[in-house]
């Protein structure tokens, strides 16, 4: 595909915005009734908090989790062995920097990949420490559950986003003819411009 292809793509662009808008325009400023109809029948609100609500409820698996805390902690145990021995033994960062060494300078894919390392070697010795307290004294991770366990309100914090802000709706509302006649004048020179100019 040309470097111009997707400059040609955005001046189509930019002449079918110019129509949607000179027609919306034309239309609110010579029968500003109907389109108002129109529009306030397509801005029914419909709250995204009522729709999210059975996301936003916390599932309690802790009494499941500690009723079978001897299959939790061998299954823990046994994949963080299984992974660091895997790590020990089939990583090749050799092999991995050239791989990379196409998009990244060998010594920043060899930084990158010795810190993924580490990461990958604390996350098993956490995986497995977790794993044998689980199957010895699982009420040692009692203390770690409840730090973590915190639940965190989407609905609460993102109330603020789901308030209608119906401002530029009644502007429009009190003055169709204007706001249609700037509308449809923007919209013209819009569609001159990306008419008198060309792509490429």
């Amino acid at each position: 595909m040309s470097q111009g292809a997707p400059v040609e793509a955005l001046h189509r662009l930019l002449l079918v915005a110019a129509a949607a808008a000179a027609v919306t325009g034309a239309w609110l400023a010579l029968a500003p009734r109907s389109f108002l109809r129109l529009n306030a029948w397509l801005g029914r609100w419909y709250s995204t908090r009522r729709a999210l609500h059975p996301l936003d409820r916390p599932i309690a698996v802790e009494r499941r989790l500690y009723r079978h805390h001897r299959l939790l902690g061998a299954l823990l145990t046994a994949g963080s062995l299984y992974a660091t021995w895997r790590l020990a033994t089939a990583y090749d960062e050799a092999r991995l920097v050239a791989a990379l060494r196409p998009d990244l300078p060998a010594p920043l894919a060899g930084a990158l990949l010795t810190g993924w390392m580490a990461f990958l070697l604390l996350g098993n010795l956490a995986a497995l420490a977790a794993g044998i307290a689980a199957l010895v004294r699982p009420s040692a991770l009692k203390g770690l559950e409840a730090w973590a366990n915190r639940w965190i309100s989407t609905r609460r914090a993102l109330r603020f986003l789901d308030v209608p802000r119906g401002g530029p709706d009644r502007l429009v509302a009190r003055h169709p003819r204007l706001a249609g006649a700037l509308l449809l004048a923007a919209a013209l020179w819009l569609a001159a411009a990306a008419w008198l100019v060309p792509p490429g």
